[in-house]
């Protein structure tokens, strides 16, 4: 069994390694020594606007008490050039406040250091309109109400965490992803079809609930009655989560059959066509070590087994601190219902659904446009205002995504010859190459 120092000593990032504490131990003094041993000389504070793209506001470090200052009270930032349409003009001012434990340092500038933000209204509160308090809201009432822990994974990184930590990071990444590819003269898009004819791009998640640390999706060898129920949530709730996970029409065009991308709304054991999936778990009879080097004596893991679900609609336009409170609102509502599970039994699908025409007919599609998304978060929006969403927030969302205007343009791409659909398409999915 590892003890905390072994689990500190191999952990790959540096100020872990440098501190000495897991990051939700630090604290201010932690961050101001490494800023004085370093020499640090800016402070960048990052924060994500509405679509999910980080912002950077740098702040040179003039002395020691200034350093103390802005870790401490954060900065003032315009939310109404932030978040269009949640913020009036005439009282936009926010609070960007730094987490501690979301700071890292610079990995090409020795004398700067970065930390991610929240945001807090006028009173220093959390400011309940922005999406990182909404997800804030919606994984503390998780906890509370279930005593457990929702883990998620995107595959854009390598940790499982707490959602709320996942958001943070996934910005940061695509933040980082993109400045290394401008430094080799290259552009990054994480639109999710960039072309007719190539694959699309999306951003599974995938999830776990643990409750007193350990994993609880398992009983048996079969799923537990409570990863029957996030399955549940989720799939009940399918149709307005592609608001905030599909976000644009070129979200549309990957979402077509046969192509690894779901459009019904079902879940399958390690079934890729499938809305939910559920993954090898790494759960298996014979030590796989041992099958493949005969000869190890090393003790086998005892925490190797690590089952999750993978929801396989969302893609690099989702607004992703809205998702994954949203993802969190639907994972608890599964949970306290008790006809989740028995929906989740209806819905498992075995093999590709795109062969099975059968299956097909007896499964609720997916919005097939941006507009259809728009449509459903509309009608549905209740459940998600009930916990933490403010009318503005489903208002925005929904208004950018029935500016897509793209009812009726499969048909339309349909019937245009080769050439012309390609020529269409491509100048679609182009016009959102920047955003995303």
């Amino acid at each position: 069994m590892k003890n905390a120092k072994d689990v500190l000593e191999h952990d790959v990032r540096p100020l872990v390694r440098r501190l000495g504490k897991r990051p939700e131990e630090w604290q201010r003094d932690d961050l101001i020594s490494i800023c004085r041993e370093d020499g640090i000389r800016v402070v960048s504070f990052h924060y994500a606007a509405l679509n999910g793209k980080l912002k950077e506001l740098r702040l040179p470090v003039n002395d020691l008490h200034f350093l103390e200052r802005i870790l401490a009270g954060g900065e003032r930032v315009d939310g109404s050039s932030l978040f269009p349409k949640l913020f009036d003009t005439g009282e936009s001012d926010l609070y960007v406040v730094p987490v501690y434990r979301w700071a890292f340092l610079d990995p090409w500038a020795d004398d700067e250091l970065h930390i991610v933000c929240r945001f807090a209204d006028r009173n220093g509160a959390p400011e309940a309109a922005t999406p990182d308090n909404v997800l804030a809201s919606a994984a503390e009432r998780f906890r509370s109400e279930f005593g457990a822990e929702l883990l998620a994974l995107a595959e854009l990184e390598f940790y499982l965490m707490p959602i709320e930590d996942l958001a943070c990071w996934l910005t940061v990444a695509r933040w980082l992803i993109r400045v290394i590819a401008n430094r080799h003269g290259a552009s990054v898009t994480y639109l999710p079809k960039l072309d007719e004819g190539m694959a699309g791009s999306g951003m599974h998640l995938h999830l776990a609930l643990h409750r007193d640390g350990r994993n609880v999706m398992q009983s048996a060898e079969e799923l537990s009655a409570e990863a029957s129920g996030l399955i549940g949530g989720i799939l009940g709730h399918a149709a307005p989560l592609t608001g905030f996970g599909n976000t644009v029409a070129a979200s549309f065009l990957r979402l077509v059959p046969g192509q690894e991308a779901p459009t019904r709304i079902c879940w399958g054991r390690r079934n890729r066509s499938s809305l939910v999936r559920v993954p090898l778990s790494f759960d298996t009879e014979q030590r796989m070590d041992r099958v493949m080097n005969p000869g190890e004596r090393r003790e086998y893991p005892s925490d190797l087994a690590r089952p999750t679900i993978e929801y396989r609609g969302p893609d690099g336009s989702a607004y992703v601190h809205l998702l994954l409170a949203a993802v969190a609102i639907c994972a608890a509502e599964g949970l306290a219902d008790p006809e989740a599970a028995e929906r989740a039994r209806a819905l498992e699908v075995m093999g590709s659904t795109f062969q099975q025409p059968e299956v097909l007919e007896r499964l609720e599609q997916l919005p097939s446009t941006a507009v259809g998304a728009a449509d459903c978060l509309d009608e549905r929006r209740a459940c998600f205002e009930q916990h933490g969403f403010s009318p503005r927030v489903i208002d925005a969302v929904v208004g950018s995504l029935r500016k897509q205007a793209d009812q009726g343009l499969a048909a339309e791409l349909r019937d245009l010859p080769a050439a012309d659909r390609l020529s269409r398409s491509r100048r679609l999915m182009h016009k959102a190459f920047h955003w995303h």
